[in-house]
């Protein structure tokens, strides 16, 4: 059930659940090693509070019907929901956060963190229409729903990047969430489109330390994927694009010159080379190993650096620009200016994954 659902959310579509009636009761909070083969009987569950090997699922479906009618909501071709409705929403989905257990056990880190975001991610969903709505807006001065939508979404995508993050950090760091999901992907993108098309003095304060801080974190997450799994390459153009076009936008507020604006548009298509260039690397035939660091960039303009995970360093390679060897003399290398940003706002798979 539960893949069934973020199916749903990550399609845009209707979960099944919302429409069909189950009885399925959620799994006892035991752990697999309290079962025997010899039992005639069913041990009594342990308290939520205690960790066992099925209290993700115990604890899962308690908001399983609530998600599904969200799903529902926001996917329906009808008129979205008013700001009275997604508030109540909003309330029930709070109301949920702060009803999940919180657990000690070092093993908990993931389904705590799975708990969090399969609720937490709702909180953009349901505002994302009137969030959309008042970007595209030229108001300078949005009226108090706006300004509580935005500020709500920016803090909820804020809080899921940071939450694949402190996975990513733990010891040892764990990657399974952040190849499984792509939320973090969605809460990035609307960071960046809130604070690219904010016209707003008060929203534009708001908006700018949140994307900054995010910027570097949420790139770092589809680098992972990447290269882990080996898929997402066109979702990490997408925003690697997106965040160059919401720096771009930033400094021209700053009143920077025409020499950085370039250095900031030719970051985009920097750091895609760089990570394209360690794919290429770990398909060499020649078994050279995978580079520690890429960078890109000569005197004068801004240079990208971007690290390959650890776990997939081999120990001795050194580095160098060797790779990028041939490069100049492709069509808008190096600032030619036939290679632009409206060139990553395509549609479709670049890997065919």
């Amino acid at each position: 059930m539960e893949l069934e659902m973020q199916a749903s959310i990550d399609k845009g579509i209707s979960s099944t659940l919302s429409s069909l009636q189950y009885d399925c009761a959620a799994p006892r909070n035991i752990n697999d090693l309290d079962l025997q083969p010899d039992m005639k009987d069913l041990i009594d569950p342990q308290p939520c509070h205690n960790f066992t090997d099925t209290s993700y699922l115990h604890c899962s479906v308690r908001s399983l019907r609530l998600r599904a009618k969200l799903c529902a909501i926001a996917n329906s071709l009808h008129s979205p929901p008013s700001f009275a409705d997604t508030l109540q929403f909003e309330q029930d989905i709070q109301i949920a956060l702060d009803n999940l257990p919180h657990w000690t056990d070092p093993r908990a880190l993931m389904a705590s963190t799975l708990l969090d975001l399969q609720l937490r991610q709702f909180l953009i969903i349901i505002h994302q229409p009137l969030t959309l709505y008042t970007s595209s807006q030229s108001k300078k001065r949005p009226d108090t729903s706006q300004i509580y939508t935005t500020t709500t979404t920016l803090s909820a995508a804020e809080s899921i990047i940071t939450l694949h993050t402190a996975l990513l950090n733990a010891s040892p760091p764990n990657f399974a969430l952040t190849c499984l999901r792509l939320d973090y992907l969605r809460a990035a993108l609307l960071i960046a489109h809130i604070a690219y098309h904010s016209s707003s003095p008060f929203i534009t304060r708001i908006a700018r330390p949140v994307s900054e801080a995010t910027a570097t974190a949420s790139l770092r997450l589809l680098e992972e994927r990447s290269m882990r799994p080996g898929r997402g390459n066109h979702h990490y153009w997408y925003l690697s694009a997106a965040i160059s076009l919401v720096s771009i936008r930033f400094a021209e507020a700053d009143g920077k010159g025409e020499e950085e604006k370039e250095g900031l548009s030719r970051e985009a298509g920097d750091r895609v080379c760089a990570l394209l260039y360690r794919v290429l690397a770990l398909q060499d035939e020649q078994g050279e190993g995978m580079p520690s660091e890429v960078m890109l960039g000569d005197a004068g303009t801004v240079g990208n650096t971007m690290r390959t995970p650890a776990s997939m360093v081999e120990p001795g390679f050194g580095v160098d620009m060797g790779g990028f060897q041939g490069m100049e003399a492709m069509e808008g290398w190096e600032g030619q200016g036939t290679w632009g940003l409206d060139d990553f706002w395509f549609l479709g798979d670049l890997d065919g994954g």
